[in-house]
């Protein structure tokens, strides 16, 4: 299933588009373990859902030597753009920007936009029957290049669909069978996208670029910085008394309905249930325990 988030003008100033309106399109993925005993597995992702992959994954065969004291064995785990679209790349591997990093015709980092039909690596595991020795430490496996360092982050790419070029996102981690989470991309040709634009974790309207209260509970009410009342007033704060939490509930509950994001009828709710909560008053067993 694929969510398609519309964004206005403001925040396309903040992606250096043309003024008017910016609309992403998010797939949650991820993608499906390959299939077993098939050798280099492809597994592409299709950003537009047209059946046709616009960057494929795989992994190639396990490779192990028995010299000593190299010993190991290595996965290669490989990334390729579909001819004639485009990859950030950092050498051989695919680049990995951090959440909120800008994807356009400039790269923004080191990275540099491949060729077309780029074919390399993702990262590579390997294991060490002897281990080797890195940064003073013994290690006995581990992972190579800029996603072996990172753990997670965002691959950036551009690809050519019936309208034009457009840019697009993959969120990529360390793991088995599959290392791509999610993907998104810019619906509107030669548009930038942010790294991360569309993802909402929390599922609250608010993507996780500008959210800032993560983990809000599911059907939670939240303003424009994905906060909910609950968050931005927890019980358990540090108030002077139990009328300063209610007062500040009272202020927040006017602030939601004048939004358009509650009703009036919600709000009384809302403030009648902080006046008969505890927040805010002394702890009463802490208080006896003293005594």
């Amino acid at each position: 299933m694929k969510t398609c988030t519309v964004l206005f003008a403001g925040l396309a100033g903040l992606l250096s588009a043309p003024l008017g309106q910016s609309e992403v399109v998010y797939s949650p993925g991820p993608l499906p373990p390959p299939p077993p005993l098939v050798v280099n597995p492809r597994q592409p992702v299709d950003f537009d859902g047209d059946g046709v992959g616009e960057i494929e994954f795989s992994y190639g065969l396990t490779i192990c030597t028995d010299d000593y004291p190299s010993s190991f064995c290595s996965t290669p785990y490989h990334v390729g753009a579909v001819n004639p679209n485009e990859m950030l790349i950092s050498g051989y591997y695919a680049a990995i920007l951090l959440l909120g990093e800008l994807i356009d015709d400039v790269p923004q980092t080191d990275a540099l936009w491949s060729a077309p039909g780029f074919q390399g690596y993702l990262t590579t595991s390997w294991r060490s029957l002897y281990g080797q020795e890195i940064d003073g430490q013994l290690v006995y496996w581990g992972w190579t290049g800029p996603l072996g360092v990172a753990g997670s982050g965002y691959m950036g790419v551009r690809f050519y669909l019936a309208d034009g070029l457009h840019y697009g996102w993959i969120r990529v981690q360390l793991g088995f069978p599959t290392m791509v989470r999610d993907w998104a991309y810019e619906t509107i040709p030669d548009t930038p996208i942010l790294a991360g634009a569309g993802l909402d974790s929390d599922m609250d309207g608010v993507w996780d670029l500008f959210d800032q209260c993560p983990d809000t509970p599911m059907g939670g009410v939240v303003d424009a910085d994905g906060c909910s009342i609950s968050q931005l007033l927890p019980c358990d704060g540090p108030w002077k008394n139990h009328g300063e939490y209610v007062t500040h509930v009272v202020r927040a509950a006017a602030h939601f309905e004048q939004e358009g994001l509650i009703s009036h009828a919600e709000a009384q709710a809302i403030v009648s249930e902080a006046a008969r909560s505890d927040c805010g008053k002394p702890d009463v067993r802490r208080s006896h325990h003293r005594h």
